[in-house]
């Protein structure tokens, strides 16, 4: 799952994580194909956008979608250590293709060469 230890699908609120733990708003793209189903987190859309648009045109890819998610990293008492934990909404769908164009132009309009990250415009 790349990074992600934990995936629980809900459509309720994830729990808050302690003092020491965070939480990340954002979207979570799911490539889906020949190879087992990955996840990315991305705390914007319009690069959980790219990303997906883009890994669909991937050989083994014959699948993509992108929903609302939360990312949680939070101490696990029982495994003694931090965890990752992605909280995805199955009820939402964000690959709007009637978008499309306006979400890859918003992407464009936030890369900069002086940074690996995307800024929003």
């Amino acid at each position: 799952m790349n990074g992600v230890e934990r995936l629980i699908e809900t459509t309720n609120t994830p729990p808050k994580p302690s003092e020491n733990g965070r939480a990340v708003e954002g979207f979570a793209v799911q490539l889906m194909g020949d190879a087992p189903s990955r996840w990315m987190f991305f705390p914007a859309l319009e690069p959980a956008f790219i990303f997906g648009r883009a890994g669909r045109m991937g050989h083994w890819v014959g699948g993509w979608d992108v929903r609302k998610a939360v990312h949680v990293m939070d101490w696990d008492n029982d495994l003694d250590r931090d965890v990752s934990t992605l909280y995805v909404d199955p009820s939402t769908s964000y690959r709007d293709h009637s978008r499309e164009q306006e979400v890859m132009q918003a992407f464009v309009d936030g890369v900069s060469p002086a940074s690996s990250h995307w800024i929003q415009p």
